[in-house]
């Protein structure tokens, strides 16, 4: 554990996952850092420590590619937000149709 974070590794150890807990919900940000032939290990220990432990297991900003193994772990997709580019030479917030911002 380091402060919030907690570290979950694969059998190999060449692999791992970053993750915190709030109330029910086990967080992990990002997919496992590490060889991808160690990921579906991971996610579905993960998963299963969870619920383990009376939680839900939660990935945020995952990669599109990865997505079968997330499924394959019994897990459901919600889609949460699209990218934007913001041109910053060209904003502002006068006017307004941002006075809302």
């Amino acid at each position: 554990m380091m402060g919030d974070k907690s570290f979950l590794f694969s059998t190999s150890r060449e692999a791992f996952l970053m993750y915190a807990k709030h109330v029910r919900t086990w967080a992990a940000l990002h997919d496992p850092v590490g060889p991808r032939r160690e990921w579906a290990e991971l996610i579905r220990r993960f998963v299963e420590m969870a619920h383990a432990h009376g939680g839900r297991a939660a990935f945020y900003q995952v990669r599109a590619d990865a997505l079968p193994l997330y499924l394959d772990a019994s897990l459901t997709l919600m889609k949460l937000g699209e990218e934007a580019h913001v041109m910053l030479e060209d904003f502002d917030l006068k006017g307004s149709h941002r006075a809302h911002l």
